[in-house]
C-alpha cells in the first residue's frame, strides 16, 4: 500500500507545516523535516547528531529535561520552549511530545508549531496593557470602570480625591451610595445610553459623595469599553468644586450687580441679572420664554438683532450700540450695551453689560427743545416784535388815523407775543411732581362763563413745572376760539395708560379739516388770526416733559387733542 511506501511518508512529512523532530535516548536529534530546517536556518545533515541544547534557549534546558523524564516513563505532554535559530535568533514553538519505540529503541517524537509570531503580539500587548493600565492608575483625574452595575476598577486618584480605600468600593453600585441623589436618574440614563450605544460618547456634571461625606462636584466623560468579553463603561473625572464654588459667587454678584447684564444664545436670553429684569418691570420666571426680539422696540429691532448675531458669529469681537427696550407695562427705555462673545453652556453666546441711558436721551431731546425754544425767543423779539414796533412808530410820526388802527392792532399783538414768550422761558425751570387732574380743575375754572367744560378726571401724577397749565389754556382756547359755537362743549379727561398719563380734551365745534391737522402745530400757523405759536408752544413744549399730542376727529363733530406724558412711577414696596 502506499502508505506503506517510504518515499510517500517523507514527502507527506517534508510538505508538513508542523515541525517534527525526533531525539533520541541521549537527546541528539536522529530526524527532522523541511519545516525545521526552514526555521532554525540549518540543514538536514547538520541536524543529524546535534545535542539538543544547542539549540534550546538556556534558560529552558530545565524544561527539556523535565519533559525528558516524563518521556522515559512513557507519558505524552504539551510544552513550550524557545529555540536557537543558526543566526543566533530566539523563536517559540509550541508541540506535543510523545515517547515511541522502534525495534526496541526509545525516542522521543514532536510535532511543533512556531509561535513566535504569536508571542511577539502576545508581548505587545500585555506591554500596552501595562502601559495603559500604568497611565490609568498614576493619571492625576480619577477613573472608574463600571461593569454589570458595579465598581471593578478606581485608581489611585479616586482614593486620594474621595478619601475611599479601593477595597472600600469594589463590587459597590455607585448610583446607590457615591453619585448624590438628585444626579442619579440623569447619570443612569446616560449610563444606558453608552450600553445601548445610543452614544459612544457622553458628558456630565454631576456631585459625588466623598468618605467623609462632602459633597465633590465632577465633571465627567464616560465611554464604552469591552473587558473579557463584556461591555463596561470607563469614566474619567476630573473634581470641578472649587471651580463650581467660584462660579456661584461670581453668578451671585453678577446677578446683583447694579447694571443690567444678559446673555442671548441664538436669539433667546438665556441669562438676565436682576438689575435688568427691575428695569423691564418684569419678574424673572416671566421672561424665561422671552426671545431678544421681543424685548427691543420695533424702530430699533432689525438693526439691534443684526448687531448680536455678527458679534455671536464672530464676525465681530465686540459692538458698542444704543436702543430702546420696550418694558412691561408697554413704555421704553434706551440702553447703551457692550457685546462681547463668550463661550456659554459650550456654544457661543453674546454677553452684554448695559446703561440705563433713559434719562440722558431724555435730557438730550430736552436740550434740543430748549434750543429751538431759544431761537424762536430770539425770532420773537428780534424779527416779529421788532417788526411790528416799526409799524406803530410809523403811525405815531404820521399821525394817520387808519394808521393808528393798525398801530393799536399790533401793540395788542406785541403784548400776546410777549406773554406767550414769558411762557418759554419759564421752561427751564426746575419740574417737580404735578397731579394733573388738580391742575386741569385749576385750568378749567377761568374758561365756566365761556364753555360748557365737563370734566372726567383721574388722579395721574407728571413731572413738570407751571406751563403745564399753558398746555391746557391754550389747547381749552383754541376749542373755544375755533369751534364756531357760542357756547362750545367740552370734556376734559386725565387717566393713566401703561407709564403714560393722557390729557385729552374734546370739543363738539366743527372740527379741524384734515389739511390743517398737519399744520396746526408748526410755527407760526394760524387760522387767520392771532400770534401762530399757541400750539407751536404746547408741541414744544410736551416735548420738553418726553411726551407728545395728536389731533383727531371727535364724532359727531369736533376735535380731539390727546396729550400723552411720562407718568411718574409709584414707588413700590
Amino acid at each position: 500500500m502506499i502508505i506503506n511506501n517510504v518515499n510517500f511518508l517523507r514527502e507527506v512529512y517534508d510538505n508538513s507545516l508542523v515541525g517534527i523532530i525526533v531525539v533520541d535516548r541521549n537527546l541528539r536529534i536522529a530526524f527532522v523535516n523541511k519545516i525545521v530546517e526552514l526555521f532554525t536556518g540549518y540543514s538536514e545533515d547538520e541536524l543529524q547528531g546535534m545535542d539538543v541544547f544547542r539549540i534550546a534557549h538556556p534558560e529552558d534546558h530545565e524544561k527539556i529535561m523535565d519533559a525528558y523524564e516524563k518521556g522515559l516513563k512513557g507519558k505524552p505532554l504539551f510544552v513550550e520552549l524557545r529555540y536557537l535559530t543558526k543566526d543566533g535568533k530566539t523563536r517559540w514553538v509550541w508541540g506535543f511530545i510523545k515517547p515511541i519505540e522502534v525495534e526496541n529503541e526509545l525516542f522521543g517524537f514532536g510535532n511543533w508549531v512556531d509561535i513566535t509570531h504569536t508571542k511577539e503580539l502576545q508581548s505587545k500587548l500585555k506591554e500596552s496593557e501595562e502601559f495603559y493600565r500604568t497611565l490609568m492608575e498614576l493619571s492625576v483625574a480619577p477613573v472608574v470602570i463600571v461593569q454589570d452595575g458595579v465598581i471593578t476598577y478606581v485608581n489611585r486618584s479616586f482614593e486620594e480625591v474621595l478619601g475611599y480605600d479601593r477595597k472600600e468600593v469594589l463590587r459597590e453600585n455607585p448610583f446607590e451610595f457615591l453619585i448624590h441623589p438628585d444626579d442619579v436618574p440623569e447619570m443612569v440614563e446616560k449610563y444606558f445610553n453608552l450600553l445601548t450605544r445610543k452614544s459612544s460618547v457622553e458628558e456630565h456634571q454631576f456631585r459625588v459623595f466623598s468618605k467623609s461625606g462632602d459633597v465633590i462636584w465632577a465633571w465627567g466623560r464616560g465611554s464604552l469599553t469591552t473587558i473579557d468579553g463584556k461591555p463596561a463603561v470607563v469614566v474619567t473625572a476630573i473634581d470641578i468644586t472649587k471651580l463650581k464654588e467660584s462660579d456661584e459667587f461670581h453668578r451671585s454678584l453678577i446677578d446683583e450687580f447694579l447694571a443690567p447684564i444678559h446673555i442671548v444664545q441664538e436669539g433667546k436670553l438665556v441669562y438676565l441679572n436682576q438689575s435688568f429684569v427691575n428695569m423691564l418691570g418684569y419678574r424673572k420666571f416671566e421672561l424665561k420664554e422671552k426671545t431678544l426680539a421681543s424685548l427691543i422696540h420695533p424702530e430699533d429691532r432689525e438693526e439691534v438683532l443684526k448687531k448680536y448675531m455678527e458679534v455671536e458669529h464672530g464676525l465681530r469681537n465686540s459692538e458698542e450700540l444704543s436702543f430702546r427696550v420696550v418694558t412691561k407695562e408697554g413704555g421704553y427705555r434706551w440702553l447703551t450695551v457692550r457685546l462681547s462673545r463668550i463661550t456659554y453652556s459650550g456654544k457661543p453666546a453674546v454677553a452684554s453689560t448695559a446703561v440705563d441711558t433713559t434719562e440722558i436721551h431724555n435730557l438730550t431731546t430736552q436740550l434740543k427743545s430748549k434750543s429751538e425754544y431759544l431761537s424762536l425767543l430770539n425770532k420773537i423779539l428780534r424779527h416779529d416784535i421788532l417788526n411790528d414796533l416799526t409799524v406803530v412808530r410809523a403811525a405815531l410820526e404820521l399821525k394817520d388815523e387808519k394808521l393808528m388802527d393798525v398801530a393799536l392792532t399790533k401793540i395788542d399783538r406785541i403784548s400776546k407775543l410777549i406773554y406767550e414768550t414769558k411762557a418759554l422761558e419759564k421752561l427751564g425751570d426746575v419740574k417737580k411732581e404735578i397731579n394733573l387732574a388738580d391742575t386741569v380743575r385749576e385750568v378749567a375754572e377761568t374758561f365756566k362763563e365761556i364753555a360748557n367744560v365737563r370734566l372726567k378726571l383721574e388722579d395721574v401724577s407728571v413731572l413738570a413745572n407751571e406751563e403745564i397749565k399753558t398746555v391746557i389754556f391754550n389747547i381749552l382756547n383754541n376749542a373755544v376760539k375755533h369751534s364756531g359755537k357760542n357756547p362750545v362743549d367740552i370734556e376734559v379727561e386725565t387717566f393713566s395708560d401703561g407709564d403714560w398719563a393722557v390729557l385729552r380734551i374734546s370739543d363738539n365745534g366743527k372740527g379741524i379739516p384734515d389739511e390743517i391737522k398737519k399744520k396746526i402745530f408748526e410755527e407760526g400757523f394760524s387760522a387767520g388770526y392771532g400770534t401762530g405759536i399757541g400750539l407751536f408752544l404746547v408741541k414744544k413744549v410736551v416735548e420738553i416733559y418726553g411726551g407728545s399730542v395728536k389731533v383727531a376727529d371727535n364724532y359727531p363733530s369736533g376735535a380731539v387733542f390727546e396729550v400723552r406724558l411720562p407718568k411718574v412711577r409709584e414707588s413700590r414696596v
